[in-house]
């Protein structure tokens, strides 16, 4: 809250001396009457607002959320009453919003998002889950699906990777999550730019999401408000910047929903092909969240097939779902089966029921949760999902540009807009949006990492339903001054995003984000070891630094790195025979590290 703070002082302070006291007032009454519904929908959004923070007050403090609300509300009035009393800057950047074309968005989102991976996260894998995907993604660059355990296999122990029998009894160390991000991003691996997948990936979504946005019937200025929404949401600028599943997952998702749209129109076999190949691959990246995202459009697709017009292409369509569907699953028994021998052993379930004192994955019970992801678990009931899903829906407030109130308020006008709007794709995208949230109540683990990043997919929804207010704003103002104050209300909201939504974001991510950086990839570099073994004394997180950068297979590598168990230590020595042998602990931050020469 502390950023917050300070930049909403500084807002407050330069918008009174801009505009004086009474302006910012009058500015301030403006604004709440540019909202449709009046008072009434304002009021709504704070008895909103304040619920979900006492419902969430588990995992956070309710003052200190409503405070943020109140601070990022209050820097916001103050960014518009600068905006109107600076009309010609707000009708410049209202007027390049319009002539900004979709490669210089992309192109931007890309260089920000490899900036953000090279000068904010250290281009390191902070998150448990990058951790597997990377050791899965290195393993798939290598030719193998699993590779066999190394000696020792607890020396080399890493999050979500696990040693067990295959089915002849051979000992293999493979990742827990499904093979379809791991794949894309062995090709990163492949060339030694690993750090490059996601920021490609998000070029290409921002292609796909203009192209999208023409079919869902949206007018031009609508469609660049949506676009850049989406491309200003701190989430995926960060997201884009890491190694983690969620950017193709989003990606998919976008070429899904252009190619089921095309689909509906033309009936093309082109789009066909798009629309099975991207629900084959999302459900290969991250099924649940594909399945909650797309079953939206199959519920429309199947009561188009039932009752409404152009049945045969929604019969098509339906057909095409199947067998991408079809392909998905049939990929993942396979996938499983050479694991571990059993096609429907899945991974993660074994892994963390293993781990942890309860039942991994969706539904509730008595035994639901693992303590791997808290002591509130195991147990999980629907009296739980208040908490959980006010945990996720603050967090996800902060990843939107951090304007709680608004985006509650934001909420509250799709809902009650969403039966007079006509547009189908705007409504569908919409449900695909309420679809994704509402799945994950199902799920024990708010999953905050690098944001609320379960709830992902409904960016879309989200960017859409910005655009289409600010649409409706700017129509329903016909004279010149009304219309000025959308275009300082458009402003505001940009302006916002970067400072209160971006800014604390990359300063929350920057560091030790996680308990862990990079320090000591540099170290070993700057110290120029070769051929050597380092043995990290178990300190907070002091493996998640090193287990990372072991490449594989270790054996042929210059620099391996074990977790140290003192005497015991001889018997990895004698496994790698022939090496410098090193101890280290990782310091605290800005300390140098000690080595200690072993052999």
């Amino acid at each position: 809250m502390l950023d917050e703070a300070v930049i909403a002082a500084g807002c407050a302070a330069t918008a009174a001396l801009i505009v004086g006291p009474r302006a910012l007032a009058r500015s301030a009454q403006e604004l709440r009457s540019l909202v449709p519904l009046g008072a009434r929908a304002w009021w709504l959004a704070g008895a909103a607002l304040v619920a979900i923070a006492f419902a969430a007050r588990f995992y956070v403090a309710p003052r200190e959320v409503l405070a943020t609300a109140a601070l990022t509300t209050a820097g916001f009035a103050a960014l518009y009453a600068i905006a109107r009393r600076f009309e010609s800057i707000a009708e410049a950047a209202w007027s390049a919003t319009q002539r900004i074309g979709w490669p210089t968005i992309a192109a931007g989102t890309s260089i920000a998002a490899l900036l953000v991976s090279r000068f904010v996260l250290d281009e390191f894998p902070h998150v448990s889950d990058e951790v597997a995907y990377q050791f899965q993604a290195k393993s798939i660059a290598g030719g193998h699906w699993w590779l066999p355990a190394p000696p020792f296999a607890d020396r080399f122990e890493l999050p979500h990777v696990m040693v067990q029998a295959g089915p002849s009894g051979d000992a293999r160390w493979y990742g827990i999550f499904p093979p379809g991000w791991p794949l894309l991003l062995a090709t990163g691996f492949r060339v030694g730019a690993p750090w490059l997948v996601n920021p490609l990936l998000a070029f290409a979504t921002v292609a796909l999401f203009a192209r999208f946005l023409r079919r869902t019937g949206l007018d031009p200025v609508e469609q660049k408000l949506a676009l850049l929404v989406m491309t200003l949401a701190p989430c995926f600028i960060v997201l884009s910047a890491t190694t983690m599943s969620h950017s193709a997952s989003l990606f998919f998702f976008v070429a899904l929903l252009w190619g089921a749209a095309n689909l509906e129109q033309s009936g093309s076999w082109r789009h066909a092909l798009v629309v099975a190949a991207a629900l084959a691959a999302g459900l290969l990246i991250r099924g649940f969240d594909f399945v909650a995202a797309g079953a939206p459009i199959g519920l429309w697709f199947a009561i188009k097939a039932v009752r409404g017009t152009g049945r045969g292409r929604a019969w098509a369509a339906l057909a095409v779902f199947a067998i991408g569907g079809g392909v998905a699953i049939g990929a993942t028994l396979l996938y499983q089966r050479e694991l571990s021998g059993d096609a429907f052993e899945v991974p993660a379930v074994r892994y963390f029921e293993h781990q942890g004192t309860g039942r991994f994955g969706i539904g509730f019970g008595a035994d639901m949760g693992t303590s791997d992801h808290g002591p509130e678990w195991p147990g999980y009931w629907p009296t739980d999902i208040p908490r959980v899903t006010g945990y996720r829906l603050i967090a996800w407030s902060k990843d939107l540009g951090n304007l709680p109130f608004g985006a509650l308020l934001l909420g509250g006008l799709t809902l009650a807009s969403f039966r007079r709007e006509r547009r189908a794709w705007v409504r569908l995208t919409w449900g695909c949006g309420a679809s994704v949230i509402g799945a994950y109540a199902l799920h024990f683990y708010p999953g905050i990492a690098y944001g609320a990043r379960h709830y992902f997919l409904a960016l879309p929804a989200f960017a859409i339903a910005v655009a289409v207010a600010i649409g409706a704003i700017a129509r329903a103002s016909p004279d010149s001054s009304r219309l000025a104050a959308t275009k300082a209300l458009w402003l505001a909201l940009v302006v916002h995003a970067l400072l209160f939504g971006l800014a604390p974001r990359l300063h929350e991510f920057s560091g030790r984000y996680r308990g862990v950086s990079g320090e000591l990839r540099d170290a070993v570099a700057a110290k120029g070891l070769d051929h050597a073994i380092v043995f990290v004394v178990k300190q907070d997180k002091g493996f998640k630094f090193a287990g990372p950068l072991n490449q594989l297979p270790l054996a042929e590598q210059r620099v391996i790195f074990a977790r140290d168990r003192g005497a015991l230590n001889a018997d990895v020595e004698a496994q790698f025979s022939g090496r410098e042998s090193w101890s280290i602990q990782v310091p605290r931050r800005g300390q140098p590290f000690e080595w200690k020469r072993l052999r």
